[in-house]
């Protein structure tokens, strides 16, 4: 799924150029989008995942142990997992913790003894006692309906699983002896519907993961592949399809390109700057339809009436010739950012007075 990052806004109102960024008070053109710190609390451990909830609070995963954080990073409560896991992935649903945790398997290759990684899911309702639902074995992406049923992408399908009481269906809808038979992201809407990615393009099913139906035929086989899938409260499906921008507003049945992710725009000494070979690692969809995506130059944002432009939005200052390696980005519903990598995350909080978002929005 989830969840690599510079930060670059969109705006419908590229037309009228650089008088709509010459106006106003020069004070607030010094305001830059986003005010950056580190949070460098963890500096001994790699870091195995970074999280945030609707709430606000944030989760940080290390490869000994794992954090929650109420305040936005300042501060940090250490929780216990599992023995002899690290966890890769990490979310709330109501009151419960549900983790992605990365264990070493033992397994054979051609008649000899290996070793391999493989995934379990756990949950807790306190963060420290934890059980095992399901697993080990290959888990890309999970996702959960209103119902109480978890959705997990695997080798050529989706297990479906009733948390109710751990009961599982396994479902194979996708083989490519080619590219391999990875279902890399899976999602949900609000009517129940599933939607699975994948090399071979995206998939939907409505019966809880029984039955599946290809629904990006349209769109070409040269972009038929799926990097990215996230579904937002409007029932809307973006994606990205080999750097293709895509929504569809009908569950699939019809899309519309919405651009090429190879650039983003800045605001350079009062003119639009184009940066191009610059592909997008990750992408979050904030509620009110802002699309943030992250590359290896930062952050780029995108406004849900004008898909077809993103602006960079930080962090300022940045160096262009050998930028801080963005791996992830995770939002935050008020509009703050975080981006991160294997040893450092970078929290951005908006700056409501910056001319970034007065002139763009």
């Amino acid at each position: 799924m989830k969840k690599l990052l510079l930060i670059s806004f969109f705006s419908a109102l590229l037309v009228s150029g650089c008088d709509l960024f010459n106006s106003g008070d020069s004070s607030k053109k010094k305001i830059p989008a986003f005010e950056w710190r580190e949070i460098n609390y963890f500096t001994s451990d790699s870091i195995t995942t970074v999280n945030t909830d609707s709430n606000g609070d944030l989760y940080v995963g290390l490869k000994r142990t794992w954090y929650v954080s109420t305040d936005t990073g300042r501060t940090f409560q250490r929780f216990r997992k599992p023995d002899s896991t690290y966890f890769s992935r990490i979310e709330r649903r109501n009151d419960t913790y549900y983790a992605i945790g990365e264990v070493d398997v033992e397994d054979v290759f051609w008649g000899s003894p290996i070793t391999v990684a493989k995934q379990e899911i756990y949950r807790s309702k306190d963060g420290k006692n934890w059980e095992k639902v399901i697993g080990p074995f290959k888990m890309y992406d999970i996702a959960f309906d209103n119902d109480n049923y978890m959705y997990i992408s695997k080798l050529e399908g989706v297990v479906t699983v009733n948390l109710t009481d751990k009961s599982k269906y396994h479902s194979n809808f996708y083989r490519n002896s080619w590219w391999g038979s990875i279902v890399d992201v899976v999602a949900t809407n609000s009517k129940g519907d599933i939607f699975a990615g994948c090399r071979g393009g995206m998939f939907k099913s409505s019966d809880r993961g029984e039955t599946w139906n290809k629904i990006t035929n349209s769109i070409g086989k040269d972009y038929d592949d799926i990097n990215f899938l996230e579904v937002d409260e409007q029932d809307r499906i973006i994606s990205i399809a080999v750097r293709r921008l895509l929504i569809s507003n009908d569950d699939g049945q019809t899309w519309e390109k919405l651009r090429e992710l190879d650039s983003y725009n800045n605001l350079q000494d009062g003119r639009i700057k184009t940066f191009e070979g610059v592909y997008p690692t990750n992408m979050d969809i904030m509620s009110n339809g802002y699309l943030y995506y992250a590359s290896s130059f930062g952050v780029n944002i995108a406004h849900p009436d004008s898909m077809t432009k993103f602006y960079n939005a930080g962090p300022e200052g940045y160096d262009y010739d050998s930028p801080f390696p963005y791996g992830e980005i995770e939002t935050f519903s008020n509009g703050d950012v975080l981006v991160y990598n294997s040893r450092r995350i970078l929290f951005g909080k908006r700056n409501l007075n910056s001319e970034f978002w007065i002139k763009r929005l």
